[in-house]
């Protein structure tokens, strides 16, 4: 009896499944430690991003998802005022990039914005220099030239030196 009692207070392992995709369990994981309109703040501020020009998502930015409103806070009131002009256009826009969002009403309010740092992604880094040393010697060896001048074709002969000499140079 003892023993059947530790079995039942021991916890269940999930049945393994084999090779799962990593994307596959990272999506799961999120579904159950991130609330779903959380997920849905998140998807739309990188789509607004991509979607609107930087003038007017420095200006505009979407805060809160609530079912089928979206709440954005805006910079002042001059574009609160622009934003009865920009609603429609927003709307259609998301729509067209993420049907299924369910954002039916936008609401915009004067209010902080986070800093741009924390709104725009960071730049990419620049590319790593690449040392790239003469292939060969800027001084071209005698039996290259008495090589080139052998060949009887002038458009082949201009071509293979110019190969040369870039071959040569420092870049």
């Amino acid at each position: 009896m003892a023993s059947a009692a530790k079995k039942s207070r021991r916890r269940r392992r999930p049945k393994r499944r084999g090779r799962v995709d990593l994307s596959t369990v990272v999506n799961e994981v999120i579904a159950q430690r991130v609330p779903v309109e959380v997920q849905r703040l998140s998807k739309l501020r990188n789509l607004w991003l991509e979607l609107f020009p930087a003038s007017f998502a420095d200006h505009v930015w979407p805060m809160l998802v609530q079912g089928g409103r979206l709440i954005v806070h805006v910079h002042d009131s001059q574009w609160l005022h622009e934003m009865t002009y920009w609603r429609q256009d927003v709307l259609t826009k998301l729509h067209a990039a993420w049907p299924e969002s369910g954002i039916e009403l936008i609401d915009g309010f004067v209010g902080e914005l986070p800093p741009l740092s924390e709104r725009r992604p960071p730049p990419p880094p620049p590319p790593v220099p690449v040392d790239r040393a003469p292939v060969l010697e800027p001084e071209v060896p005698g039996e290259t030239v008495e090589a080139l001048n052998s060949i009887r074709d002038p458009q082949l002969r201009e071509a293979l030196a110019q190969a040369r000499m870039m071959l040569g140079k420092p870049r």
